[in-house]
């Protein structure tokens, strides 16, 4: 097989799932004995990682768009801030590589990790030339529709794809519910300044009367490396040490400093949840928030800000929390299916979370291993927290081994599978 990627950010600079997902896809396709390569916006200033065992085909862009705040992201704007010609020349740029690659490189299916411009690029490769693509749904193509300045391009990305990878049931429905024709063109009106007939035009004239349908939308669940995030013992580096204590509870939150990951939510339950000021609360990650985590730290003598983490050293972190009965929570609105819960858990870690809508009913984010909370809702946050820290937890062996069939080989082997289905056809 030869896989054609494509994506917004340089998958193997990590900072989020998306890229985490891309590349271990990648890397397992090479490992099979197969072809993979990637194309992916970045900025001029990009460094590609050396003996990276797949193509890197980048696109080199002054301000590479993006859905949101990325730190790793360099010099990125949100889609949202883009002007007409730059959406014009992202789009054009994505379409001639894949263009380019397929016909003299061979690709035989494109598999687009964000939908919208990209998927948009990728529909028309398809409408040319016949060239299957695949569309694996991530959060933000949901939490970022709203805002996104040309939905009618985001439902053809969705409504031409040959197949959409959701994470979960849940994620199938959202997309159903969320990507409909009256809505795409209710956002279309807003956007544009339309009437309701010149945007239903427009939609006709690009999509037809077409519809995501359900048989289009499989559920592929995530997996992680489970040899990577393992239960070890490590000599933990001062900046940890410090924090241990005979009577000390631990509070870990491990990701992007954004207001939808519910940074500000935690920060504001460690009042309460640290009345007796025997809990530290660590925070790490990088983001527009920053600024205010780093403030709050200077303030609270049990906050403690350590900075963005590379993936290589998260699993120390995570052994750290675990193994002093602490609390792992990123108290976000929304997850696709979260990694940082799979790599947490693999180590050990209990969790709290708030994207219930997203992740309630999947099989390892249940009690005792999991709670939930309501977004937003800062006592119940710091109530479920004090609770979680008073009772005795169960061992770590018994929280990994609740996770495991959430690793790397069974998530490749369910995409791999679908691409030789498709290869047949």
């Amino acid at each position: 097989m030869n896989v054609l990627y494509a994506m917004i950010y340089a998958p193997e600079k990590g900072g989020s799932g998306a890229p985490i997902y891309t590349h271990n896809l990648m890397k397992g396709m090479i490992e099979r004995g197969d072809h993979a390569g990637i194309v992916f916006s970045v900025h001029h200033s990009y460094t590609p990682c050396r003996n990276l065992p797949y193509k890197l085909h980048p696109i080199f862009f002054d301000h590479p768009p993006i859905f949101d705040n990325q730190p790793k992201a360099t010099g990125s704007i949100p889609f949202k801030k883009m002007t007409q010609k730059l959406v014009f020349d992202y789009i054009s740029s994505f379409y001639q590589t894949f263009e380019k690659l397929t016909q003299q490189q061979h690709y035989d299916i494109l598999h687009i990790q964000h939908g919208m411009y990209i998927g948009y690029a990728a529909a028309l490769i398809k409408e040319k030339y016949n060239v299957p693509y695949m569309i694996s749904l991530h959060a933000m193509e949901l939490n970022f529709l709203e805002e996104f300045p040309d939905p009618i391009f985001a439902m053809k990305a969705m409504t031409d794809a040959d197949r959409i990878l959701a994470l979960s049931d849940a994620q199938k429905k959202r997309l159903l519910d969320e990507y409909t024709k009256e809505r795409i063109i209710a956002l279309d009106m807003k956007h544009k300044g339309c009437s309701h007939v010149e945007s239903e035009l427009k939609y006709l004239s690009m999509i037809g009367n077409r519809e995501i349908w359900p048989e289009q939308i499989g559920v592929y669940p995530l997996g992680i490396d489970v040899d990577h995030y393992d239960i070890r013992e490590y000599s933990y580096p001062q900046e940890l040490q410090q924090l241990v204590t005979d009577h000390s509870k631990m509070v870990m939150y491990a990701g992007r400093l954004i207001k939808m990951k519910g940074i500000k939510n935690l920060l504001e339950a460690e009042k309460i949840y640290n009345r007796n000021n025997d809990v530290h609360t660590i925070v790490i990650g990088g983001g527009e928030l920053e600024d205010y985590v780093k403030d709050t730290a200077a303030k609270r003598g049990n906050v403690h800000y350590l900075g963005f983490k590379e993936q290589k050293e998260m699993p120390m972190y995570l052994n750290f929390i675990a193994e002093h009965k602490g609390i792992f929570t990123v108290p976000s609105s929304s997850e696709g299916m979260s990694l940082v819960y799979l790599e947490a858990m693999a180590c050990g870690a209990r969790v709290v979370a708030s994207c219930k809508k997203d992740m309630a009913d999947m099989d390892f984010m249940q009690r005792p291993y999991a709670r939930f909370t309501e977004f937003g809702d800062i006592q119940e946050l710091a109530k479920t927290i004090s609770r979680m820290l008073q009772e005795k937890p169960l061992t770590r062996r018994v929280i990994r081994r609740h996770m495991q069939k959430y690793n790397l080989t069974n998530f490749r082997g369910k995409v791999y599978g679908l691409y030789e289905r498709f290869l047949k056809h």
